[in-house]
């Protein structure tokens, strides 16, 4: 009895604290600092750098975020399946999010830049594998057809792209004389 109540406390306050997403670090962003700079300055070269490789989606000057729209490319696919072996093409997708902050002394811009690979049809091919039985018995509903192709799209992280991260990071300091 008192294990559960543990557990209902703990529930509790998972819920109310929320989904935060972890804080802009070294370890899971690439960082620059410009030191001297003044923020607006920075923020303005981040933009126009983004807008070099992505659109943007979202941003934010008073968090300074900086989100891109995905861009989407066929590139030959990185794991071990028998397809990626053979040089088979998979759409993956890049993600940029950008962060300029104020440090100590000037200012701090982390990029990170996600690379993601569509697994929908493989998911969608291996369904079927869960099941004790291969005679179709789901309605349109209990598959997809109760849902878009948008909502239904799987992808899966497949790293980041380190380099891009890099030039997009250059180009801000290139544009404010860094």
């Amino acid at each position: 009895m008192r294990r559960a109540g543990v557990v209902a406390i703990g529930l509790c306050v998972l819920l109310a604290s929320g989904c935060s997403e972890p804080a802009a670090t070294s370890l899971n962003f690439a960082v620059r600092e410009v030191p001297g700079a003044s923020t607006g300055a920075v923020w303005s070269a981040a933009v126009d750098a983004v807008r070099e490789h992505f659109r943007i989606a979202r941003m934010d000057r008073s968090t300074g975020r900086i989100e891109a729209a995905p861009i989407e490319t066929q590139e030959p696919g990185q794991s071990s399946r028998a397809g990626d072996m053979l040089g088979a093409e998979r759409r993956v997708r890049r993600l940029a999010d950008v962060r300029v902050q104020e440090a100590d002394g000037g200012v701090q811009v982390y990029c990170k830049v996600l690379v993601q690979q569509y697994e929908s049809d493989e998911r969608r091919l291996f369904a079927r594998d869960k099941y004790a039985s291969d005679i179709p018995s789901e309605t349109p509903a209990d598959q997809e057809g109760a849902t878009t192709a948008e909502q239904n799209a799987a992808w899966r992280n497949r790293g980041r792209d380190k380099v891009l991260e890099r030039q997009i990071l250059d180009s801000i300091l290139e544009r404010i004389g860094g």
